[in-house]
């Protein structure tokens, strides 16, 4: 069900980008700039001559609608995105290609270029192999087949006499997909990895009706959350080119890297990523699987698969990148599923979770943080928009081909409160996303 965005083009601030280049079209137009300079001969060129860019990772989770305000702050959100000061942005939580492409109108003068790769039900993983290499089997059987099948109606009953249920047919609260009582162990003697379960929670976390969920999850034999959206689109000030996508094998909810080539002000070309790996603790994100479930995939064992998947995530997201960047530098941003332990002044501020994942990341890329950035959590038990998630800094942005000395600034961003309710029901304010934006600016040198 798409999310409406509200017609304020007119209401944006005239905020005009750096240099008439970026009015650019993206067919890739020669970008012709004018140097004025005095009668006096040339200055020699500077040895290392850069510009400043600035990317921003932001999880809005705009595609959780149980108490979670999904609809207000996807209504509120191009004020606060037009009036950044940011030149690219890697979008994410946003299920709908219908809200997408509103958002992009919407924003057009302020980013007037932008990638949208969408996916759906019928998507292609592109490489299905497993980290040996092999090609498991392919699923034959839906979720909740054969006996299992009587769950679906246990469940939505249950729902109903616990008050869960709203006049439209969805579910009113997270807390009613927490609840024993409808979701015990004992429902699933025929069903020990908890597919079927596994099916009808992620999408009713994700606003789907019982209704809804029960010809997905009975028929279909690997329904994905949200249609098989990834939900991740590129908003760009600068041109974009060489579109890329990698669609990687997952369970519960769509895994992916979206890519382009950025072109700066002043013709230097650099490759940014948008990537959306799946987590290896406890999230925030509705969409993403419960790990404390048994995984249910072929690409590891019921308890340890969410580790080994977001592991082959990971390889996919390295090989993705170097093949598709060749020798230009890459900006690497997303929500990666792991969190490195973050210290400041020798005292640990984040414990690691996901600590292998997340040194292999750094073996990986280079982290794009500026060295005096004082660290903090991007999923915050502050948030009143986080449920049951430990404090992590999983939203992150990394660098291929430049090193960390070129970034020049870091900041989390969207911690203030925007929307004046409270998405639990008391009264007060909640802010703009799920999860906070991160937001580095880098010195780019001129190639």
């Amino acid at each position: 069900m798409a999310l409406s965005l509200p017609r304020i083009v007119g209401r944006l601030p005239n905020i005009k980008p750096r240099t008439e280049a970026r009015r650019a079209s993206l067919s890739g137009a020669a970008i012709a700039l004018t140097v004025v300079v005095g009668c006096a001969a040339d200055p020699p060129p500077r040895a290392a001559e850069s510009e400043a860019i600035t990317f921003e990772v932001l999880y809005v989770g705009a595609d959780a609608t149980l108490d979670l305000a999904g609809r207000e702050r996807l209504d509120a959100l191009p004020v606060p995105l037009a009036q950044a000061p940011v030149d690219v942005l890697c979008l994410q939580g946003i299920a709908t290609p219908e809200d997408r492409a509103n958002l992009k109108t919407t924003l057009a003068k302020v980013f007037p270029f932008s990638l949208d790769l969408p996916t759906d039900d019928d998507t292609l993983v592109d490489d299905p192999r497993d980290a040996t290499g092999v090609t498991p089997p392919a699923e034959t059987t839906p979720p909740c087949s054969g006996g299992v099948a009587v769950f679906q109606n246990t469940f939505q009953s249950c729902l109903a006499r616990l008050g869960c249920i709203r006049p439209d047919g969805s579910i009113a609260y997270v807390s009613c997909l927490q609840n024993e009582r409808c979701l015990s162990d004992s429902q699933f003697a025929a069903d020990p990895e908890r597919r079927c379960r596994s099916c009808i929670v992620g999408h009713a976390r994700t606003g789907a009706t019982p209704a809804e969920v029960a010809p997905r999850c009975r028929e279909k034999v690997h329904p994905l959350n949200l249609g098989g959206q990834h939900g991740m689109m590129i908003l760009s000030k600068l041109p974009l080119s060489r579109p890329s996508l990698d669609v990687l094998p997952s369970e519960v909810t769509r895994r992916a890297i979206v890519g382009a080539t950025v072109t700066t002000p002043r013709g230097t070309e650099l490759d940014v990523f948008c990537a959306s790996l799946g987590p290896t603790h406890a999230s925030a994100l509705p969409s993403d699987p419960r790990v404390s479930e048994p995984y249910p995939g072929p690409y590891g064992a019921p308890r340890d698969g969410w580790i080994g998947e977001n592991a082959l995530h990971i390889e996919r997201l390295g090989a993705h990148v170097t093949a598709t960047r060749g020798d230009r530098p890459a900006v690497v941003l997303g929500n990666f599923g792991v969190s490195a332990e973050v210290a400041h002044e020798g005292t640990v501020i984040l414990p690691a979770l996901g600590a292998l994942g997340a040194a292999r990341l750094e073996q990986l890329f280079v982290p794009g943080v500026a060295a005096d950035y004082v660290p903090g959590c991007t999923v915050c038990t502050e948030n009143p928009l986080v449920h049951d998630a430990p404090p992590s800094f999983d939203n992150r942005i990394y660098l291929a081909g430049l090193s960390r000395s070129m970034v020049r600034s870091s900041v989390r961003t969207y911690l203030g409160a925007v929307l004046g309710m409270d998405p639990m029901g008391a009264r007060g304010r909640a802010p703009i996303s799920m999860q906070y934006g991160f937001r580095s600016e880098l010195a780019v040198p001129v190639r």
